[in-house]
């Protein structure tokens, strides 16, 4: 029967829709996914590039080491060489 559909969904329609995400609900359903995922993935992007200058992880890393060996040298667990020679490897 021409025009017939097995669903009811209109004249020649189907839930599904007419071709590779065509009409109805379920290429709507895939399109609006596709659109926020796309969203999503400029949205982290925009974000990672942002945060990319703020803080460089391996000063950090070096003061925290640093501040380390102070508290490690004010508590007396190395001497003052130790310190002097341990400092001047961070700070390079």
């Amino acid at each position: 029967m021409y025009g017939c559909n097995y669903l009811g969904f209109g004249p020649g329609g189907s839930f599904m829709g007419s071709g590779l995400m065509g009409g109805g609900f379920l290429g709507m359903f895939i399109n609006i996914l596709i659109i926020a995922l796309i969203a999503y993935l400029i949205f982290k992007l925009v974000q990672n590039l942002g945060n990319s200058g703020v803080t460089n992880p391996r000063k950090s890393n070096r003061k925290d080491s640093v501040q380390i060996l102070r508290e490690r040298f004010a508590r007396g667990d190395i001497d003052e060489d130790e310190y002097l020679k341990r400092k001047e490897i961070l700070e390079d």
